[in-house]
């Protein structure tokens, strides 16, 4: 039998080397993980702008000054339009004072009664004007002496309560009472600055009619204005024209609106709970709508509660009310970068801690 020999060399297989398939990216994973971050970044600085700041929303706005006129007039031609902005001195209009209708048949007495009606009318006013800053005088006096008064209640007030003659309530309610007060002191002073500017528009109407204008005669010596041109007495924008001309405007209507650029400040509008944040005087950061960046300086506070302006109500949410708080520039610089911002919204903002 031949012998049978296995085959001692090493045997080579030979084959394809196959390489590892490319791992393809798992797009779901970053979606995932994207708006995740994107969710979990805005809940952080959600929790962070409520817990450390308090954000106010508002409006730029300047005080209107009114065009009206103690006669029936007829604009024959208007030289401005709405929205345009006007400097102190501009020809807004080219007026006729409305006398009487057959004024060139010649009745000296009827214009002298109007001119003296006239004269009356701005003596009148000017009276009843000085009155009533004087009386508001005599409210602002009372309003320090109940303060005085309730203040020194509140010494002895504080002693019972302590000894527990009174509630705690007492103690607050007299506090309140003295904010409150101090409220009513300040509105009355707003008040009195703004009879005082009307007296002062008394006097700049009254010496407008006399400047040397075309003039009839009454035969007594007394020279009526008929046509006049009306200068703007302050610096700002048109905002609202209200007749056509040769429209028969009356007595005491608004021929037009001027936002007096000279008077310009912010109403913000203030959580309740928040109201101990915030300080007369204080200086606040302000962001524009476009972006733009000022400060403001806390000017008064309007403790009696205002609507929220449609612009700022959430939709679905409850109503709530606001204090309003006023805001001024810091400086002239900075009230004419205010003047570009006019009714514009802004956000007002304040850390809570620091």
């Amino acid at each position: 039998m031949k012998p049978f020999k296995f085959q001692t060399k090493a045997t080579v297989l030979k084959g394809v080397r196959e390489e590892a398939p490319k791992k393809s990216a798992n797009w779901d994973r970053i979606v995932y993980l994207i708006l995740f971050l994107a969710i979990f970044i805005s809940i952080i600085y959600y929790t962070i702008s409520k817990s450390f700041y308090v954000n106010i929303y508002g409006h730029v706005y300047s005080h209107q000054f009114r065009v009206q006129f103690p006669d029936d007039i007829s604009v024959f031609k208007y030289h401005v339009k709405e929205k345009e902005t006007v400097n102190k001195g501009d020809t807004l209009f080219y007026y006729r004072l409305n006398l009487m209708d057959n004024e060139d048949n010649g009745s000296g007495a009827a214009v002298a009664a109007v001119v003296s009606n006239n004269s009356d009318w701005y003596l009148k006013e000017r009276l009843q004007t000085q009155k009533n800053i004087s009386l508001n005088y005599i409210e602002i006096e009372d309003f320090k002496n109940n303060i005085n008064r309730i203040e020194k209640e509140i010494a002895i007030t504080r002693k019972e309560v302590y000894l527990d003659v009174y509630p705690q309530v007492e103690l607050k309610q007299a506090l309140l009472e003295i904010e409150k007060l101090k409220v009513d002191i300040t509105k009355t002073e707003d008040e009195i600055a703004y009879l005082k500017e009307y007296l002062s528009q008394l006097n700049y109407y009254e010496n407008q009619s006399k400047i040397n204008q075309p003039v009839i005669n009454t035969g007594d010596g007394d020279d009526v204005i008929l046509w006049d041109y009306y200068r703007s007495p302050v610096n700002g924008k048109i905002d609202k024209i209200f007749y056509e001309t040769e429209e028969v405007i009356y007595k005491k209507d608004i021929v037009m609106y001027v936002n007096n650029f000279d008077s310009i400040f912010i109403l913000g509008y203030l959580d309740q709970k928040d109201i101990d944040q915030f300080e007369l005087g204080e200086s606040l950061d302000i962001t524009f709508a476009n972006g733009q960046v000022s400060s403001g300086i806390i000017n008064n506070f309007y403790i009696n509660t205002e609507e929220l302006p449609l612009d700022f109500v959430e939709p679905k949410a409850r109503y709530k009310r606001r204090v309003v708080v006023r805001l001024i520039p810091e400086s002239q610089e900075m009230a004419q970068e205010w003047k570009k911002y006019h009714l514009f919204e802004v956000r007002i903002t304040k850390t809570r801690y620091f």
